[in-house]
């Protein structure tokens, strides 16, 4: 028997692409008789994705170290940075419908994601 490799995956940009597709892509239960996969980023942030793109049940483990992770399908191992005070600032699929109007995204829409990236971006440069 082969030992699995620790695979780190970065969360993605808080405020843009990233988080809700860390969450989908960490739904494939047989991406864990591969690797195990922890993901190094802000555990408020992947809660908040969890529940936009429809995964309420899916439990956010949060860890201080590789070591504390349980690598189980059904929860997403977290190395906890806690580098975003405010998450409400990136609430996800909120921000673009009440800043830029576009009310016609879906939740779960891919092509949403999309849009509010570009929202995202336009208000930076503002």
């Amino acid at each position: 028997m082969s030992r699995k490799p620790v695979i780190g995956i970065t969360m993605g940009d808080p405020a843009g692409n990233g988080p809700e597709i860390t969450i989908k892509a960490l739904q494939h239960q047989d991406l864990y008789d591969h690797c195990n996969p922890i993901v190094i980023g802000d555990a408020k942030i992947l809660e908040q994705a969890a529940l936009f793109v429809g995964y309420p049940e899916i439990r956010i483990h949060r860890c201080k170290e590789v070591s504390d992770a349980w690598f189980t399908p059904g929860t997403v191992d977290v190395i906890h940075m806690d580098l975003i005070d405010d998450v409400t600032a990136f609430e996800i699929g909120q921000y673009c419908r009440w800043k830029c109007g576009i009310s016609v995204c879906q939740k779960g829409d891919p092509a949403c994601f999309e849009r509010e990236s570009g929202c995202y971006m336009y208000q930076c440069f503002k």
